[in-house]
C-alpha cells in the first residue's frame, strides 16, 4: 500500500478524524496520504473555510495532499478521484446516524462498488 486516500467531509474534523490511527497506518505502510473532500459547492468556499483550516492543523504531521472535487454526489466525486490517482486503500469515516434515519449511507455505497480495499474507521 503506497497511496492511501482518506475521504472525509469538513464537519468537526477534530472530533471525527482519528489522527492516531491515520499516523499508525501511514507509518506502517510508509504511504502517501491524500485527503479528498467532495462537495456540490464552489471549491474556493471549501478551501477558505474554518473547517478546512482545522483539518489542516489536525493532520499537519502527516503531510497530506488535499484535493477538493465538485460532483453531483459524494460517491461520484470519490470514484472519479480514485480512477485518476492510483489509490491502494480507501479510508472512510462513517457518520453516526440517529435511530430513525433510514437511508443508505455513502459508506455502504462505496464499499459495495469499490475496486480496491476499503477500510472504515470508527473512533
Amino acid at each position: 500500500i503506497n497511496n492511501i486516500v482518506l475521504a472525509c467531509d469538513l464537519t468537526n474534523p477534530s472530533e471525527n478524524i482519528p489522527v492516531k490511527y491515520l499516523k499508525e497506518l501511514r507509518n506502517i505502510f510508509h504511504a502517501v496520504l491524500n485527503v479528498i473532500t467532495v462537495n456540490t459547492n464552489k471549491i474556493e468556499q471549501l478551501k477558505s473555510s474554518t473547517e478546512f483550516a482545522s483539518l489542516s492543523n489536525l493532520l499537519h504531521d502527516l503531510y497530506p495532499t488535499y484535493h477538493f472535487n465538485i460532483a453531483n454526489s459524494v460517491e461520484e466525486g470519490i470514484n472519479k478521484f480514485l480512477e485518476e490517482h492510483n489509490a491502494d486503500l480507501l479510508l472512510l469515516l462513517p457518520k453516526q446516524h440517529g435511530f430513525f434515519e433510514f437511508h443508505r449511507s455513502h459508506t455502504q455505497k462505496m464499499i459495495l462498488h469499490a475496486d480496491m480495499p476499503v477500510m472504515t474507521i470508527h473512533e
